[in-house]
Order: C-alpha cells, then sequence, then structure tokens
C-alpha cells in the first residue's frame, strides 16, 4: 500500500481496511480519515459509565499481535522455540484455557503457518493462566528479534496515548495497526502501565479483527452443492460408459504420475491423499459444475472437461493433506477437547493406565506464579476485590470470543453436513432406481420362460381398448413392428433404437409407462433413455418379440394390475 500524500485521508471502509502486515499508512494529519475514526472511538469510550466500562477487551489486540508477531528471522528459528517452550509448558496445557487467539485454517495457511498459530494460542493462554516462564519467553523473543522498539520501550514505566501513538509510528511517519497491538501487548507482559485513555485503541484493534476474519463463502459452497445433481446428468450426456471416462482420464493420470516421479514421490501420491475421492463420475460432475458456473455459455469438450477434472483431482489431494497436517496439530494440542471424532469413536488409549515405573514423578517444570504486592494483601480489601473482578472479566472475554470461534466452526460443519445429506440422497435415490430396475429385468426374464395366458380371460380387442387409454412411450422395436403398433395405438411415443433419438421431459411426465424393446435398443441408448426415465419417476418394463398380440397380453397383465 503506498503512502498517504500529507493532507489526504483515506476513507475507513472495509475496502481499504489494510491486510495483514500491511501499516495502516496514515500521517499525522488532523484531518486524516484515520483520526477521524479514532476520534469516534475515544468519544465512545467517554460515553460509557464506569460499570459499561469495566476493563477494555484485549482479544482482538492479542490476536493481531500474536498474528504479526512471528518475524522472518524468527521463522527460521521457530521449530527451536517451540521445543523449548513444549519442553517447559506442554505438561500443563491440560490446565490452560482452550482459548483461540489465532484460527489455523488449512484453507488460508500453509502448514509451517499452521503450526506457529497452534504454538501461539498455547503461548498466549500460558501467559493468561499465570506462566512466568511462557511471559519470559515472549519479552526475550521481543528483545531478540525487535531490539531497535525493544530499545525504546524499555524506558517507560507508564504508556500514555501521546507516547503510544509516537511509539507505534514508523520513521516515515506512518502508523502501524501491527505495532499497536505489539506494543500494548508487550507493555502488559512487562507490567507498564497503560493509561485508561488508551483503551478507545483496544477498540479499534477488536474492530480491524473482526473485519478481517477469514470466511469461507457458505453461500456459494451451498450452491455448488444444490447443482451437484444437474453436474451428474451433464456427466451422462457427455460420456456414455464409465469404462470410457476412464480411458480419457489414463493420458492425464500418467503425466501427473510421472511428474510426481521426477520429484520422488511416490506415482500414486493423488489417490493415496485424496481423502475426499468420491469417484470419477463425482470429480466430472463438480468439475462440469465449476466450469458452466466460469463459463456461463462455453461448451467443452470430453477431453477438455477430463483435463479441468484431473487438475480438481490434484487440487484435492493438496486440500487433502493440508486439512489432514490441520486436523493432526488440533489433535495434539488440544486431545480430545479438540474433536469430535472421539465423541463417536472413544479412543483406546488410555494416558492414565500406562506404567510410569518405580522412579519418582516428573518434577513440575512450570515455576510457582510470583504473586505481586496487590495480591497478598487481604481479601476484604477493596482493591483486591477490583482485581479479582478485572481477572475474571478479562477470561468471560476471552470465554466469549472462544464460543464466538466455535460457532464459526460449526457453520462450517453443518455446511460441510449439507454437502452429505445431499451426497447421500442422491445415493439413495440411485440404489432405489436400481433396485427398481432390476426387479424390472428379473421379472422380464422370468416372463421369457413363463406362459401363463390362461390366467387372462379379456379378449384382445377388449385389452386394445384399455390399452388405448394410457400413454405409454416404446423405445426401440424393429420398424416393421413399430408400424404395427402405431396402427392399434396411435397416441403412443415411439421412439427410434438409436443414439440421435430426443425425449423431452413434458413427454416423459405425461407418460404413464415406458417399455424398453429388448431385441433391438442399443446399450448407449437404452442407459441414455433409462437415465432420463429413473429422472422423472416413471414406471417402465421389457418387451420382446415380433408378435403384436402377445405383446399386447404382457402390456395388458402388467399395467391392468
Amino acid at each position: 500500500m503506498k503512502k498517504t500524500p500529507k493532507g489526504f485521508g483515506i476513507p475507513f471502509t472495509n475496502k481499504n481496511l489494510p491486510m495483514p502486515g500491511d501499516p495502516l499508512n496514515f500521517d499525522f494529519d488532523e484531518h486524516s480519515e484515520f483520526f477521524k475514526h479514532l476520534m469516534r472511538l475515544k468519544m465512545k469510550m467517554a460515553g460509557m459509565s464506569d460499570e459499561e466500562r469495566t476493563s477494555p477487551d484485549t482479544f482482538g489486540c492479542d490476536s493481531i499481535f500474536l498474528e504479526h508477531f512471528v518475524t522472518i528471522q524468527m521463522s527460521d528459528d521457530f521449530s527451536l522455540i517451540a521445543r523449548d517452550f513444549l519442553l517447559h509448558e506442554f505438561q500443563n496445557v491440560r490446565e490452560h484455557e482452550m482459548v483461540r487467539f489465532l484460527e489455523p485454517d488449512s484453507r488460508t495457511d500453509w502448514p509451517e503457518r499452521m503450526f506457529h498459530k497452534y504454538v501461539l494460542n498455547m503461548m498466549m493462554n500460558a501467559v493468561n493462566y499465570g506462566s512466568v516462564y511462557t511471559k519470559n519467553l515472549f519479552l526475550y523473543l521481543y528483545k531478540t528479534y525487535y531490539r531497535k522498539e525493544y530499545q525504546q520501550i524499555k524506558r517507560f514505566s507508564k504508556l500514555s496515548i501521546g507516547e503510544l501513538m509516537g511509539l507505534a509510528t514508523n520513521d516515515r511517519g506512518e502508523i502501524s495497526h501491527i505495532a499497536f497491538a505489539r506494543i500494548l501487548a508487550i507493555s502488559k507482559m512487562y507490567g507498564i502501565d497503560i493509561s485508561p485513555e488508551c483503551d478507545f485503541i483496544y477498540l479499534f484493534l477488536n474492530d480491524l479483527h473482526e473485519r478481517h476474519i477469514f470466511e469461507p463463502d457458505w453461500g456459494f459452497m451451498d450452491e455448488m452443492t444444490d447443482l451437484y445433481a444437474e453436474g451428474l446428468n451433464e456427466v451422462e450426456k457427455y460420456f456414455e460408459s464409465e469404462e470410457e471416462m476412464y480411458d480419457l482420464r489414463y493420458k492425464y493420470e500418467t503425466f501427473i504420475e510421472t511428474v510426481l516421479r521426477s520429484e520422488g514421490y511416490v506415482e500414486d501420491y493423488v489417490m493415496l491423499f485424496n481423502e475426499s475421492d468420491n469417484g470419477i463420475e463425482d470429480r466430472l460432475a463438480r468439475t462440469i459444475n465449476i466450469l458452466k458456473k466460469i463459463y456461463k455459455d462455453k461448451q467443452f469438450t470430453k477431453d477438455e472437461i477430463m483435463m479441468f477434472a484431473s487438475i480438481m483431482e490434484a487440487v484435492d489431494a493438496l486440500m487433502s493433506v493440508a486439512d489432514d497436517v490441520d486436523n493432526k496439530l488440533n489433535d495434539v494440542i488440544y486431545g480430545e477437547k479438540g474433536t469430535d471424532y472421539y465423541e463417536e469413536y472413544p479412543p483406546f488409549f488410555k494416558a492414565e493406565e500406562v506404567m510410569r515405573g518405580k522412579s519418582e514423578p516428573a518434577k513440575q517444570i512450570r515455576p510457582v506464579k510470583v504473586k505481586t504486592p496487590a495480591e497478598n494483601e487481604q481479601p476484604d480489601s477493596p482493591k483486591y476485590k477490583e482485581e479479582t473482578l478485572i481477572a475474571d472479566i478479562d477470561a468471560l472475554h476471552r470465554k466469549i470470543h472462544e464460543q464466538e470461534g466455535n460457532i464459526k466452526v460449526l457453520r462450517g460443519e453443518i455446511a460441510e453436513y449439507r454437502k452429505l445429506a445431499e451426497e447421500n440422497r442422491k445415493l439413495k435415490e440411485q440404489l432405489d432406481s436400481d433396485r427398481k430396475e432390476l426387479v424390472a429385468l428379473r421379472e422380464h426374464v422370468y416372463s421369457l420362460t413363463e406362459n401363463d395366458e390362461a390366467d387372462i380371460t379379456v379378449s384382445v380387442d377388449e385389452m386394445k381398448e384399455y390399452l388405448n387409454s394410457l400413454r405409454v412411450i416404446i423405445v426401440g422395436g424393429h420398424s416393421n413392428w413399430r408400424q404395427k403398433m402405431k396402427q392399434e395405438f396411435k397416441d403412443w411415443v415411439y421412439i427410434e433404437p438409436s443414439v440421435s433419438g430426443t425425449l423431452e421431459a413434458s413427454v416423459v411426465d405425461k407418460a404413464d409407462y415406458v417399455y424398453f424393446f429388448t431385441d433391438t435398443i442399443s446399450h448407449s441408448t437404452y442407459f441414455k433413455y433409462m437415465n432420463i426415465v429413473k429422472e422423472h419417476g416413471v414406471d417402465f418394463g421389457y418387451i420382446h418379440g415380433v408378435n403384436i398380440d402377445n405383446t399386447i397380453r404382457k402390456m395388458y397383465k402388467e399395467l391392468a394390475k
């Protein structure tokens, strides 16, 4: 973001809010929109009563501080930093608050960044729990990796709003929201007295934090789920069989496998790590829907669709790997509380049942919290009660934000549940439809070996009269046979036994029954029209042979039940 020319302010809108890592880039100009916004927040804070004000909500400040605390140099050393922290404090994690200031998310973070966030969450929870070691670790990292700023802040025992503004301003006259958060968080750890006049900065940081929380486009995800059935229908139009799909996929699969081998990976890496794979038809359906979303009127060839589907397969594997890293880190850090998996599948592992041996229990590494003079005062003193209440309020603030985070996670799970429910509904419909087809085929095969015409006492003419009252579609049959049938049932619909035939949805919806003539119909034609019939829920059956009277008797027996 370019520096703002002196005398010109940037409107404080969502569009112009800084991205993580960017400074606010505002000059010290009383006309700047930035300062106008800060003044509005200051007036808002000033208008609060003492009961409303209590202690400032530092969640946004702490979150922004953690989000940007790791510098490039610190990132190079972070594995060593994390190891030292875990050696000292990990055994106490169960006693800490489980507040997530940062939301590690495989949708936005690479694995190293997710690891940083998980560890930083634990570190901040440890500080709030009272870990002297972790507080000293933060201060040591600040002194080491923010040397210049440390040299300035170490001189302060109190911090006014003017001093905070001065510390947060760089050499170019720019104020950074990240510097605001870092200075306030570190000052608190140092025990520097922060003036109440700085409280409105916490409001500003909370507002900024809320605006930058990543929210997946649940509406778009739901829309793509709703289009899933349309995508499956398109797949059936493009490809005549699953065998054709796999034949076309092979050339792209070979290329991807060769790329993996050239980098030293196993050639079936994509297949092994793609946990979202529901088969080639599912992937093609999703691919077609996405292509239609991007290129509304463009037509694609089979080859192009398969190429994009192969790209999607590789992307799905990439997302699965990232999600797996996220899930495993979550399980390690938060244990059974970090996932609902163990609620449905309780673990066999029980930590308390492990034999610890005859050696003495491991010494508690976490230092005992050193009580301040205020904490050593008598419980009846007003100051003791005030500090206790403020500490409780701070803890409640964190709990509120934790619950807000849980709500967002649940929204994601609901969206995923909707997708799975839709897929299950489609699978059930497919299963019911396939079962119906199987029953019809079984009855057809049985009719080929049985002759039960004796059961029918109605004349052929009466049968014709009844059948003429129905709307029937015949798919297939020899041309001579169809002509004879048309003479008897002129209002019926007859479909040529070729792939080029068409069958409009309105015609199918009005039909009472559809018959497939098994002697002449091809596999491709059969599957093409069978899918249409299943989609519209029309009853169907099978006929064979060229004897018109026998055909009429079979139809009457089935339709006059």
